[in-house]
């Protein structure tokens, strides 16, 4: 057995552990457990907590290095509580969800699907996703997302069943065009995350060159599906909420692109702490000496 099949595998047993682990926790207990695996998941993640410092830096050159530091601590915090949450699906009900849930902006979803093209939801590794997920369908706006499998084959199963314990369909990134296609011709919304490193395209982000996908600019332009932007983020201890953002337009998939770009960066600079900035967003840009 290979060093990543080796992996993998203890990937999948640690995760099958930590749902054991969370089975009997309440959501307010969850929280600090991920508080508390997300800063001993930073002393762990050498690389990811180098870049993560190294984004913040870029994004927020006017913020003083302590700053810095105390942010990367948040985030990492965040994202160790985002995945006990994610482990608590099972006993994450609908009831806890809507009671625990604020909103604003679902009738744009309304106003987008007046037009009968399907809508096209631009989200990001942002907030909590997967409560956002649930709280839309919850609201009679199921979405159906297009989501990266996991590279190990028995995790990635127990992660889209727990996904679909919450009633949100998943379409594997690698081959999702025809079922996005299929979905919007059937009026349906269909939410993607499309802020993850890209050569395709290189547009505004923070104020610096960002490598960017079109797809979604390119999908609105050949179906008419309308764009909007949703993002679910936590702002209290086991309070959250939901915000959808007016349709974006444009006459290029860059212009619309270069808009939604701005959407995130724009809740992004309210939440700093909730974006996955672990990833290198600029890596592409860097390589092309555009930063």
């Amino acid at each position: 057995m290979n060093r990543k099949v080796l992996v993998n595998k203890i990937g999948a047993f640690a995760f099958r552990r930590a749902l054991a682990w969370m089975k009997n926790k309440n959501a307010l207990q969850a929280e600090r457990s991920g508080q508390r695996l997300g800063r001993f998941a930073m002393k762990l993640a050498k690389k990811q907590r180098v870049q993560t410092l190294a984004n913040l830096q870029l994004a927020f050159p006017e913020q003083a290095a302590e700053w810095h530091d105390q942010m990367r601590v948040r985030v990492f915090e965040h994202f160790g509580m985002l995945a006990t949450d994610f482990l608590r699906t099972p006993q994450r009900s609908d009831d806890e969800v809507r009671e625990h849930m604020t909103y604003d902006g679902y009738e744009n979803f309304q106003e987008a699907l007046a037009f009968n093209k399907g809508v096209l939801v631009l989200t990001a590794h942002f907030g909590n996703w997967e409560r956002m997920a649930q709280f839309s369908r919850v609201m009679g706006y199921p979405l159906t997302v297009v989501a990266r499998d996991a590279n190990d084959e028995g995790l990635n199963k127990m992660v889209m069943e727990l996904r679909h314990k919450t009633g949100i369909e998943v379409l594997s990134r690698g081959n999702a065009a025809r079922g996005v296609i299929e979905r919007l011709r059937k009026n349906q919304i269909v939410a993607m995350l499309p802020d993850q490193n890209s050569s395709e395209s290189f547009l505004t982000f923070f104020g610096k060159p960002c490598g960017t996908v079109l797809g979604p600019g390119v999908l609105h332009l050949r179906t008419g599906a309308p764009i909007v932007t949703a993002y679910g983020f936590r702002k209290a201890p086991g309070e959250y909420h939901v915000t959808v953002g007016k349709m974006i337009e444009g006459e290029t998939a860059e212009e619309i692109m270069t808009k939604a770009n701005l959407a995130l960066e724009t809740i992004i600079r309210e939440h700093p702490e909730q974006y996955l900035w672990m990833h290198d967003r600029w890596r592409s840009a860097k390589r092309k000496g555009l930063i």
